[in-house]
Formats: C-alpha cells, structure tokens, sequence
C-alpha cells in the first residue's frame, strides 16, 4: 500500500517591505500577492463580491508606508525552498500608531478559505500578539465581518454599546471569545445602490438643499479633487485630528493623534501612490474663516464601478446644523459628476452614531452586513502574551 504522506510543513515568517519594492520583483513580492489573493477569497466568502479587495499595486504601497504608523506583515507559508503567493495559508498585518496611541495595535488577521481549522489563524494572533506586546503595546484589537445583520435574540451576541450584534455561532465569534477578546463595538456595513436608485442625484439635490437652508448663510462649502489647497491643509487637519476621538470607538480607549498640515499632504499623497481618487467636501464658517465639517469619498483610480464612503465629521461647536447632510450630499454629487457609471458606494458606521446612520438611510444606504470590533487588554507588558509555534504540518 503506498504510504500516507504527511500534509507539508508551515512556518510563520515576518515579511519587510522596502520602499521602492515595485510589482516587477515577483520573487519579493509572493507574501504581499498571498495577503492580496486570501483577502479577495475571504471578500469574496463573506459578501458574494470583492469591491473591498486590495490588489497588490494598493498593499504594497500601504504597506511601505511608516511615516505616522508601523506595519508589520507576518504569513504563514508553506516550507517549501521557494514560496509562492499559493502557498500563504495566512497572513496578518499589524497596524501600531507611532505619533499619538502608543498603547495600540490593530491586527488584520485573514486565513485562506480551506486552510482554517488547522491551527493557522491560532499561531498568527498569538505570533502577532506577542510582537505587540512587546512593542509595548497594551490594547490589542482585532476585526470580523459577517452578513447579513445579526438580528437580537438568543443567538445573537450584543455590543456593549447596546447598539449591533453578531452571531454567537459564527466562527470568526467563536474565534475571537476563544482567545480572550471582548466584543466592543458592532459597525454596521452599508451600500447605496446607484444601479437601483436611479433618483439619487434629485434625492441627494434635495436633501442638500434643506441642509444648506437649515446651516444658514454662516458657511462656505469648498470641494476638493485628490489634494487640498496649502491655505486649507492646516484647518483640515485640525478636524481631521479629532476622528479618533469623537467618531464612537466603545470602550477601546483611543486618544486623538497630532494632525498638521504635513500630515493632510501626506494622506493625499499616500492615497495617490496606493491607486486612490479621493473627493473632499469641507464647510468653511465664514465668520471665523475655519474649518465645521468635511466628508471624504475615496474611489480607484482604474475605472471601476464603486467607491467608499469614509470619514464624516461635524465640529462639536457647529453641530445642529445640518452640516452632515450637506457636505455629503454636495460631496456625493461632486463625486457623480467625475463617475457618472458608478453603481455603488459602500460605507461604515458604527451602529450607536445615530446621526450619521440616519443621513445615509435617507441617501438611500441599505445594511449589507456588520463589521465587529474585538478588544484585549495587554494588563502587564513586560510578561508577553503566550506564543503559539508553528505546528510541524497543517493538521495539527
């Protein structure tokens, strides 16, 4: 009878990713495109569709990126003489805030589809775990997504927030409780459908034209394509300073990161270099010549069908307003402008923001799912969490 062979050997490595590293290097590049294809497997799993899949001309940039945050990117690849992207079973990119938020790490952590239930996920999050910790980082958080919507109920497990649920039975849930994570915060996942809202454009006309009678003669809306004026940057990032901090985070303690206008400069340059587009309304307060609001629509550069709603903030002294409303519809509508063929954008938010869910609902935002937000706590970082080795095969 011929002999069984053992399923082969994996390790888990750390993977660097110098700047200037371009696509052509394919032989440096096979743990990035193995990030790349597994995200677009689990994309794929989880909402039928992979708009939200980074291809590899967008991580690598990401990636190389450390100016106000470092990332490491670990894989669990075959032990084979020379790995191919086919051959990471599991990937994790650890995000660590290096200007403000010294105590966080956030994990992105993705297993191939038909490679879970072998000890790979297990490995990487106690592997990464044990890099942030002793980093010096206290407060670990991890991600899940799930669709549809969890309704409450006695299989549904609610969010401290007292807003979202995910399912107690999925396995991303059982996962998270398993290794010691809390669940924090329930976001919900939103998509305007353009192809089935032929009225938006009117709807988003209207809508923006009660908001703009509603905030009053005070402000100035200004809209910007991919960068922002040098006589803007400063105000900007003053706002942009306070998304940590005001948008709702539960109980994960966040403190608000230095923004300056280098900083705005650098996120339009950055967004360039990873093959993003990036439409911002702001609302200028014409008395004091600052900055109330600003909005931010990102979209590929290649001609593709969708976008991505991303951050919405009104300045506490100007709230009451309308001014949600309004830099958003002006923003939507600048947006269709430039992508007249767009048939969907999706966004974010967390299920507790009321206001900013409300303003979307009206837009015509439907739930598509939820993402949910876990949480640990590092109690002494000086005592590293317990790492789990790479088991000697895959079925163990």
């Amino acid at each position: 009878m011929p002999r069984t062979q053992n399923p082969p050997a994996w390790r888990i490595v750390d993977v660097t990713t110098p700047a200037g590293l371009d696509l052509d290097e394919a032989t440096a590049t096979w743990a990035q495109a193995g990030l790349s294809d597994i995200q677009r497997c689990d994309e794929l799993e989880t909402w039928g569709w992979d708009d939200r899949w980074a291809p590899l001309f967008v991580w690598l940039p990401v990636l190389q990126d450390q100016m106000y945050a470092s990332r490491r990117l670990s894989v669990a690849v075959r032990d084979v003489p020379a790995p191919r992207a086919d051959d990471v079973l599991g990937a994790a990119v650890v995000t660590m805030p290096s200007e403000g938020n010294a105590h966080l790490a956030d994990a992105y952590l993705v297993v191939r589809p038909g490679e879970r239930r072998a000890g790979v996920g297990a490995a990487l999050l106690a592997y990464v775990e044990q890099k942030a910790v002793m980093a010096g980082r206290t407060s670990l958080i991890i991600r899940s997504a799930q669709a549809p919507e969890t309704a409450p109920g006695p299989s549904a497990l609610q969010a401290p927030t007292g807003a979202g649920c995910v399912s107690k039975d999925a396995p991303s849930t059982s996962f998270a409780l398993h290794h010691g994570y809390t669940l924090e915060q329930v976001e919900r996942y939103s998509i305007l459908d353009l192809a089935a809202a032929p009225d938006t454009r009117r709807t988003a006309n209207a809508l923006g034209t009660a908001a703009a009678q509603a905030a009053g003669d005070d402000y100035l809306l200004h809209v910007w394509h991919d960068t922002v004026p040098d006589q803007w940057c400063d105000a900007l990032a003053t706002l942009m300073a306070r998304m940590n901090t005001d948008a709702p985070s539960g109980a994960v303690e966040i403190d608000q990161e230095p923004w300056d206008g280098s900083r705005v400069r650098a996120y339009c340059e950055q967004s360039a270099n990873a093959g993003q587009h990036l439409t911002i309304t702001a609302a200028e307060h014409t008395p004091s010549a600052t900055l109330a609001a600003y909005t931010i629509l990102v979209y590929p550069m290649p001609e593709v069908p969708f976008a991505f709603q991303e951050d919405t903030l009104v300045h506490a002294h100007h709230r009451g307003r309308r001014l949600g409303m309004l830099v958003k519809t002006t923003n939507l509508q600048a947006l269709l402008d430039r992508r007249p063929s767009l048939e969907r954008i999706h966004t974010t938010n967390a299920q507790e923001n009321e206001f900013m869910l409300a303003i979307n609902v009206a837009l015509g935002f439907t739930p598509a799912g939820v993402h949910a937000v876990w949480h640990k706590r590092a109690q002494d970082a000086t005592k590293p969490l317990p790492v789990a080795s790479a088991p000697s095969n895959t079925s163990s």
